[in-house]
């Protein structure tokens, strides 16, 4: 939700509109590749890890 509004302060409607659209379902979501990522792993038979990055706030030279 907080892309949306950002997108939508920003000024960018084709991807506030995308943005909406992948909300409801109408859309696959663009960065959704897990269920490829698994069977190519599969495929491959390799065991994968995965990281996620988070932080609690925004600190020293990054923007978006």
């Amino acid at each position: 939700m907080a892309g949306l509004l950002r997108s939508l302060i920003k000024g960018e409607w084709a991807r506030a509109v995308e943005r909406v659209r992948v909300l409801r379902h109408r859309q696959q979501d663009p960065f959704d590749a897990y269920e490829w990522l698994d069977s190519l792993h599969l495929y491959c038979r390799m065991k994968p890890y995965y990281f996620f990055l988070v932080a609690a706030g925004r600190r020293g030279w990054i923007r978006i």
